[in-house]
């Protein structure tokens, strides 16, 4: 299990960051911060499926680094990045690298 940060001041939150149906929660709040509440599917194309903007995009993003303490925007893999899955993976994968003694960076490292 993983401790992860929300903005609404409730303190940490655990989360299992192998769990993606877990990460792909988490995802879903921050995309629906000031707005409704998306229901995503991990085929969903980032571009063609998501109505946001790149603007609201770069907003979630931020939020979800806040809440797995992680940095995706500067990531060069952002850009590869075409569906949810795609997003779900590139999140275990830094947040696994961040942080090395959290629980499942050890199993998949």
């Amino acid at each position: 299990m993983t401790e992860h940060y929300g903005l609404t001041g409730t303190g940490p939150h655990t989360v299992d960051i192998d769990d993606s149906e877990a990460v792909l929660s988490v995802i879903e709040d921050q995309l629906g911060v000031g707005r409704p509440r998306p229901d995503l599917r991990m085929t969903d194309s980032i571009r063609d499926d998501i109505d946001l903007d790149s603007l609201s995009m770069m907003e979630a993003l931020t939020r979800v680094e806040d809440e797995y303490r992680i940095e995706l925007i500067d990531n060069p893999e952002i850009g590869e990045v075409v569906t949810v899955a795609d997003l779900v993976a590139l999140i275990q994968r830094v947040y696994r690298a961040a942080h090395p003694g959290s629980a499942g960076a050890e199993e998949n490292s």
